[in-house]
């Protein structure tokens, strides 16, 4: 594809606002619609650089915008304490 820097960065830009975080060269090959990751090492050095420089440019106009990109969140529990039974005596004979 002989596309140029801006169309690529285009839809490296509006795939990233679809997901909600950084793309990978694996969300662009599953989709049709896209151009081939390796399209892009010749304009940015590699897709990584590309699909940063876009996250960044699209959470600093979601943070301007006052909205947040979805990031999936996973709550962590950590029990403050060991959780002991104090009813059984270890070593003790019970009556």
């Amino acid at each position: 594809m002989n596309a140029s820097r801006e169309e690529l960065f285009e839809k490296l830009l509006n795939k990233t606002e679809e997901l909600g975080r950084q793309v990978t060269p694996s969300d662009f090959r599953n989709d049709p619609a896209m151009p081939n990751p390796n399209d892009y090492p010749f304009h940015f050095g590699s897709f990584d650089n590309a699909a940063k420089e876009a996250y960044q440019k699209v959470h600093s106009r979601e943070l301007k915008r006052g909205v947040t990109l979805k990031k999936a969140v996973k709550p962590v529990y950590n029990p403050p304490y060991q959780n002991i039974n104090h009813t059984t005596h270890f070593g003790r004979p019970h009556n």
